[in-house]
């Protein structure tokens, strides 16, 4: 298994490439909606958001619980490696319907949302502080798809994530339709 340090280190680089092809991008750009009905850039921020505020409030929880956390498994690096691989390909799949109503987009995102993306490193790295050594190993968090996650595990789900979601990004500026760049 990855130790929670390089996963974070991934992790930072992931966002950091999610929000430059969003910050590349116009205003006109990032509310441009695709003609398939597909979200807006500004609503794909909004949903990555979610999902790690969604995804560090689970493992800080867990984490801080000690041994009163409950107990969601044994983590299966295949499991999570797959679900990895699938995110930082180019596939497209629907969300998983029991985290939809948590994670999709409810709103028109404001530039509240960009800053939002870019705090979460100080949340990992308190999670990383307050994590027992004997903790690493195991799982904080139950994902819908790879299963149980340890913080490592966790944070490279989100990292693939947002690398899925970069994507998405480039397919959605490169859409028909979409405005250019220059106007």
């Amino acid at each position: 298994m990855t130790a929670l340090p390089e996963a974070l280190a991934q992790l930072e680089r992931d966002r950091a490439a999610f929000l430059a092809a969003y910050d590349a991008l116009t205003p006109a750009q990032r509310s441009f909606r695709p003609a398939d009905g597909g979200w807006t850039a500004d609503e794909v921020l909004q949903h990555v958001v979610k999902v790690e505020t969604g995804t560090v409030t689970i493992v800080a929880k867990q984490a801080a619980a000690g041994d009163r956390r409950r107990d969601v498994g044994t983590p299966a690096e295949a499991s999570l490696a797959a679900v990895e691989a699938f995110l930082r390909s180019d596939g497209r799949t629907a969300m998983p319907a029991a985290v939809e109503v948590h994670v999709a987009p409810t709103s028109p995102p404001d530039a509240g949302w960009r800053e939002r993306l870019g705090v979460f490193a100080s949340d990992w790295s308190a999670i990383a502080e307050a994590l027992p050594d004997g903790d690493a190993e195991v799982a904080l968090m139950a994902h819908p798809v790879a299963g149980p996650l340890t913080a490592a595990g966790a944070a490279r789900v989100v990292a693939a994530h947002l690398e899925h979601h970069r994507h998405q990004i480039a397919r959605l500026a490169a859409s028909e339709g979409c405005p250019a760049a220059d106007g």
